[in-house]
């Protein structure tokens, strides 16, 4: 088996790592000097302010309070617990010659801290399991994310490695002993390292706050929704070892080769709808769905050595949703995101769920002036 390599993992760790540090240096200085009042809904005088804090006043703070509670804090760390899935499905055929493999990740349970300033939050989860394990650490996931979240423009920069845990969770016309196999059967062999980011914009951007739900950062006061426009970039790595694999997969193994390794680059562009609902006074949910076209160029490993690129235009759909309760001091509450990508290659396949269930808990501190 042709492994990930290990370089290319760390220039993409570091490729990451110079990406978070640029952003956080290049608006640090920036958010430091920024007094935010709720005069920041009204139209701010421009005489004597540099023009980069002018964009930032309206790109993150412009809001309109009649919606929005303005922000009394600078700063807030959270305690957040993740449940994460992925699985991938190998597939090639129709009707009756429709043949299907689908492997996943057994669901990892991580608990990170997240800390934010101003609009910018940057966090780390560790794998439960995989601490209280003495197993090789360099084999263990990775997960690190970092966000950029404005009143109604955003960005999120994320990087996972998985490196075990994968598992056989259902089968298709393979040959089996039933039609539609379901039992889990644990496999070595296969890695998967992601990275990108997913960036947004929020039209209606002076009463909906997106990071009321996602950054909680600020509170939604009176329900309201938004069409929004999003872009995505994912840089995907996917190795199989089929020599790992039981027996009973070999023939689907042989006939598509060519999908035991995929690297492709994803860009997706696409228009949804935001919606935050609030109640109770202090709750606020959010729901967004942003189907997106997305352009693929993959390079797919071949038996001859050669990588042909495929690149071809597909459909991706990304859902959010969760609900938190914040009193201006302390905030807690869940969320959950699932996305979908699509690569094919004439009759075969690749298509890849992720989704991701959080939990978190925190306290807003530094008041502002």
């Amino acid at each position: 088996m042709q492994r990930l390599s290990r370089r290319g993992g760390r220039e993409v760790r570091a490729s990451v790592a110079v990406i978070v540090a640029f952003t956080i240096l290049s608006y640090a200085h920036l958010l430091a000097a920024q007094e935010v009042k709720s005069s920041y809904a009204k139209p701010v005088a421009s005489d004597g302010v540099p023009w980069y804090r002018r964009a930032i006043n309206f790109f993150f703070f412009d809001i309109d309070t009649n919606y929005i509670a303005t922000d009394r804090y600078r700063m807030n760390v959270a305690l957040r617990s993740d449940i994460t899935c992925d699985n991938y499905t190998l597939r090639e055929g129709r009707g009756d010659d429709y043949r299907a493999l689908t492997i996943s990740q057994r669901p990892g349970y991580t608990l990170g801290i997240y800390a934010g300033w101003e609009v910018i939050t940057a966090g780390w989860s560790v794998n439960i399991a995989e601490v209280l394990d003495d197993g090789d650490a360099g084999r263990r996931n990775t997960d690190y994310r970092f966000s950029l979240m404005g009143t109604f423009i955003g960005c999120d920069l994320y990087y996972r490695n998985y490196l075990d845990g994968f598992e056989i969770t259902r089968s298709e016309g393979l040959g089996l002993d039933s039609g539609n196999d379901r039992q889990r059967r644990e496999v070595e062999g296969v890695e998967a390292r992601v990275a990108g980011f997913n960036a947004w914009y929020i039209f209606n951007r002076r009463r909906l706050a997106y990071p009321a739900v996602y950054a909680h950062s600020s509170r939604q006061k009176r329900s309201c929704g938004s069409v929004m426009l999003g872009l995505s970039y994912t840089l995907h790595d996917f190795d199989i070892d089929a020599a790992e694999f039981p027996d009973d997969y070999d023939d689907f193994m042989e006939r598509h080769s060519e999908l035991t390794h995929v690297s492709y680059h994803n860009v997706s562009l696409g228009v949804g709808y935001t919606y935050n609902f609030a109640f109770l006074g202090r709750f606020t949910a959010n729901l967004t769905l942003l189907p997106s076209v997305s352009y693929h160029i993959s390079r797919m490993e071949q038996t001859d050595d050669r990588e042909p690129i495929y690149k071809n235009l597909n459909c991706d759909v990304l859902a959010k949703g969760g609900v938190t309760y914040n009193t201006g001091r302390f905030f807690a509450g869940c969320t959950g995101q699932f996305r979908m990508y699509l690569n094919r290659k004439d009759r075969a396949a690749i298509v890849n769920n992720s989704a991701v269930v959080s939990l978190f808990m925190g306290i807003n501190f530094w008041g502002k002036k």
